[in-house]
């Protein structure tokens, strides 16, 4: 007897929302349990729009999605909006449950890219602890070389947990999960 994936897309296009017009190819992609797939491609080819469906079941798509949405950890792309948190980054790590390796001082406010990426990731990770799927946006945004590699062992290590987890991720870094990927599909325009 065999399971059903986590993540299945098939003949999946993310469309326009005003002129329902495709965004992008055909993506067809399964993930089971344990797996890492990864979506890649050119900017404006349709990646966070086809992320946005999945998640959110909110943009119009042809094909099929099959994914239990109560079920999915999301981490959106970091951009120039700001919010604030008048929090230290240690302090958010604290409220997550996670006790920081290094106590850090530095304010929510006036923390670097990396430093906010990876308290949202430990953020989504912690309220995460069942089974289900991953779905990072850029994760690798905003973040230096050896921040890149806690990033990759830290997913890693929340995959490994729980059995029936699996991720997606949409990255330009060619090198993201290389050994550990179990599927990478390139997003390209229609």
């Amino acid at each position: 007897m065999t399971s059903k994936p986590l993540l299945q897309l098939v003949q999946t296009q993310a469309l326009h929302p005003h002129t329902k017009m495709p965004l992008h190819r055909p993506v067809d992609l399964s993930l089971d349990s344990g797996e890492i797939g990864i979506l890649f491609g050119e900017n404006g080819a349709g990646k966070s729009s086809l992320l946005d469906r999945i998640v959110f079941g909110q943009r119009p798509y042809n094909g099929q999605i099959h994914v239990h949405r109560q079920k999915v950890a999301y981490l959106p792309q970091m951009t120039v909006a700001e919010f604030q948190i008048p929090l230290r980054i240690d302090e958010l790590s604290l409220w997550n449950g996670i006790v920081p390796a290094t106590p850090s001082a530095r304010l929510w406010s006036s923390a670097s890219g990396g430093e906010k990426q990876m308290a949202l990731l430990e953020m989504v990770l912690a309220h995460h602890s069942g089974d289900g799927i991953l779905i990072l946006d850029e994760p690798t945004n905003h973040l230096a070389p050896a921040a890149k590699v806690d990033l990759e062992a830290r997913v890693l290590t929340w995959l490994r947990e729980t059995a029936g987890r699996a991720v997606l991720i949409v990255s330009h870094d060619p090198d993201l999960f290389l050994k550990q990927r179990t599927s990478s599909i390139e997003v390209l325009r229609a």
